[in-house]
């Protein structure tokens, strides 16, 4: 108790006038608030690409009988896509694509052709167990996909290899003392 009997208190004495303050947002939060707004103001349209594709990994089109290719890439059509991405697989010893695999091939980027479908071509080894990893088998593997393109040139979009940063499709991984061999073999 104060010598005149009130009880002190933290609130704010009466005969003070209150003041108000206005804080200013902190910079983070404007800047992510304008970003918002922007995002909000911008049409969606303006923000997609002419370059963008829709497909799918499928390798049931790669068909040597022409008509089930094309019944296959119609079927891709319908659902909407416009890419199919197609395997070529090497093997140990090849250095040309086999008669029934270049048929196959033939057979589908043909199909691609007369719908529109762009093709993407996955040339690969299957399995760890056929990883080109002499220079005999790179040399045999470089020749297979030189092969391809040169009797397929309706195909014109190549991915060489399949996922080498794992060991079921490439090994050696890792050297004596952990290093990575993969990525540079």
């Amino acid at each position: 108790m104060t010598p005149s009997g009130a009880v002190p208190t933290l609130a704010a004495p009466r005969c003070c006038s209150q003041t108000r303050v206005f804080l200013l947002p902190q910079p983070r939060s404007l800047i992510a608030l304008l970003c918002a707004f922007a995002a909000l103001a911008l049409p969606a349209q303006a923000l997609g690409s002419d370059r963008m594709y829709m497909g799918a990994a499928e390798d049931e089109g790669r068909n040597a009988d022409p008509a089930v290719a094309m019944a296959k890439m119609q079927l891709a059509k319908a659902a909407g896509f416009d890419t199919i991405r197609i395997t070529a697989i090497w093997e140990p010893g090849q250095s040309a694509v086999p008669a029934g695999q270049l048929a196959a091939l033939q057979a589908i980027a043909a199909a691609g052709d007369f719908l529109g479908i762009r093709v993407v071509t996955t040339v690969m080894n299957f399995g760890s167990r056929t990883t080109p990893s002499t220079a005999a088998s790179r040399t045999q593997f470089a020749r297979f996909a030189a092969d391809l393109v040169r009797k397929v040139p309706s195909l014109r979009e190549y991915i060489v290899g399949n996922e080498p940063n794992l060991n079921r499709y490439w090994l050696p991984q890792f050297g004596a003392n952990g290093e990575d061999v993969a990525a540079t073999s």
